[in-house]
């Protein structure tokens, strides 16, 4: 069936959940991997590292040192680093599932893997959401302020949270229209 045929047969609420989940996944890789959750005028901190701002003058050549936090980072950051971790593998899983249940020959229309899709949507939100509260509210904000990658993963908190229950909505409306077996 592939492709146009996953499409054509899945719900709209279904294709919009994919959508927010891919977009959900874009945002999340980002935020995770970027050096931009706090920045000042001479240095920017990210989950994993700390990189000094780069100079951007044509004449001055400057190697740019960053320093990781490999077992130096503060009990909540680490668990900060954790939590967003989490949240990005079950974003990440939440799409391929939702892929998997619109497009696969074998589970194309099955409920249980969308279930399973809805539920790793709304689980990978609030893994998010925690992050973001933890690392707002310990985060010092006298020397750094936040930065982009920071708010960048509002956006996937709440895309998969919205994903997750569109996805229920779906399977109900759908498991409404079909005959019982």
């Amino acid at each position: 069936m592939g492709i146009v045929g996953g499409l054509k047969s899945s719900g709209s609420l279904a294709k919009v959940s994919l959508t927010l989940l891919f977009i959900s996944c874009v945002c999340v890789l980002v935020s995770i991997s970027a050096v931009g959750w706090a920045a000042n005028g001479s240095s920017r901190l990210g989950l994993w590292r700390s990189c000094p701002t780069e100079v951007n003058d044509v004449m001055t050549t400057q190697i740019v040192i960053c320093s990781d936090f490999a077992g130096l980072a503060a009990d909540w950051w680490a668990s900060v680093s954790a939590m967003t971790v989490l949240g990005t593998i079950g974003t990440l899983l939440a799409w391929l599932s939702c892929m998997t249940y619109m497009f696969h020959q074998r589970f194309m229309g099955n409920s249980e893997c969308a279930y399973v899709s809805a539920i790793l949507a709304i689980l990978a939100g609030i893994c998010i959401l925690v992050a973001l509260v933890v690392f707002g509210a310990k985060f010092n904000s006298s020397t750094y302020g936040l930065s982009y990658c920071f708010y960048l993963l509002i956006a996937p908190c709440f895309l998969d949270i919205l994903a997750g229950i569109l996805l229920f909505i779906n399977i109900r409306k759908s498991s409404a229209t079909r005959p019982f077996a």
